[in-house]
This record gives structure tokens, C-alpha cells and sequence, in this order.
């Protein structure tokens, strides 16, 4: 079973290295008191969260990738959205309309930290799969729904984008500081 800090450990170690090879953008940073990992190149953006358990929960890992916003709401997207995709079987699409009435698209998977290993290789590998593979998805996803329901792809650059996709994931649309602590 992995802790807090053994998989924050972790979650740096594989920012660091990917940074150093150029494979992504990565900056590590918090929205309030939450500590979040951002991963971005020019094909996907993901969100990495591990959040500590307090007395009324258990420490968890939650990963979402950023899909697309700005997206006209209708029942045909959150029936593409809601229908089983069988080119990705971890996690789930979801929609979340924002406080302007448009639309927020992503992939997310929550984990508790007690079902992972960080000692695991399987384990490790999984994680960094998913990190990956669910900005992929959900860019994926995005690019298919955009042409019928207008929007944009989220970057992860932008510091909105960050704050939506956050707020979308954790159903906090209120609008939240995001504070960059430093760069990989």
C-alpha cells in the first residue's frame, strides 16, 4: 500500500524524468491546498492530483485529461459522451456545464492509493500509462465532438483551462486560484 508521500514522491520523480526528456511540459503546483501535476505537449494535457486522506476519507490518486471547452450543451453530447468506447477501457468521459452555460469535456480515473505499490513496477507502469493515455483519450474524444458542438481543446497552458478542468473534475465550478509552484 502506498501513502501520500511515497506516491507524491513518485508522481515527481516520473515529472522530472519526462521533463527532462522533452516529452512533456510538466509543472507542479496546487489550486487552494491541493497538490496537482500538470503534464502538457502538443497532444495532450493532463491533471494529476494525490490527495491526502483525512479523518472522513482515503488518500486517493486522481488523473483527468483535458478534452475540450466552450462546447454547446446537447443531448447528443452527453449521449456520445455517455456511450462506452471500446478504445479505452480505464476511467470515463465526462461533460460538466460551467457557470456560463457551455460545456467542459474530459477522461478521469480516481484511485485509492490503497489498491497501489509504488515498489510495483506493474503498478508504476500503470499510473504513467494512464497519465498518458487518458490526456490522449480525451483529446481524442474532443476533437470528435467540437466539429457538432463548437468549443475549443483545452491546452493546459492556459491558466483557465487549468482551473475549469479542475473545478469540472472535482464539481467545484466556483473559479480557483491555481498557484504555480515550479517547473520540472
Amino acid at each position: 500500500m502506498a501513502t501520500y508521500a511515497e506516491y507524491t514522491d513518485l508522481i515527481d520523480k516520473f515529472a522530472e524524468h519526462m521533463s527532462r526528456e522533452g516529452a512533456y511540459q510538466v509543472l507542479d503546483f496546487s489550486i487552494g491546498e491541493i497538490r496537482m501535476w500538470r503534464f502538457m505537449n502538443h497532444q495532450l494535457f493532463t491533471l494529476v492530483r494525490i490527495q491526502d486522506g483525512g479523518p472522513n476519507s482515503i488518500p486517493t490518486i486522481d488523473i483527468t485529461g483535458g478534452g475540450a471547452c466552450g462546447l454547446r450543451p446537447s443531448g447528443e453530447l452527453f449521449r456520445y459522451l455517455a456511450t462506452p468506447d471500446e478504445k479505452f477501457q480505464f476511467g470515463s468521459r465526462f461533460a460538466s456545464i460551467r457557470k456560463d452555460g457551455l460545456a467542459l469535456s474530459g477522461a478521469r480515473l480516481a484511485l485509492p492509493l490503497a489498491v497501489l505499490d509504488h515498489r510495483d513496477p506493474e503498478c508504476t507502469r500503470f499510473t504513467v500509462a494512464m497519465i498518458e493515455n487518458l490526456g490522449l483519450y480525451s483529446r481524442q474524444t474532443a476533437e470528435e465532438v467540437i466539429p457538432s458542438c463548437g468549443g475549443r481543446l483545452l491546452n493546459g497552458f492556459d491558466e483557465d483551462d487549468v482551473a475549469n478542468l479542475f473545478g469540472a473534475s472535482t464539481g467545484n465550478l466556483s473559479g480557483v486560484p491555481v498557484v504555480p509552484h515550479r517547473s520540472f
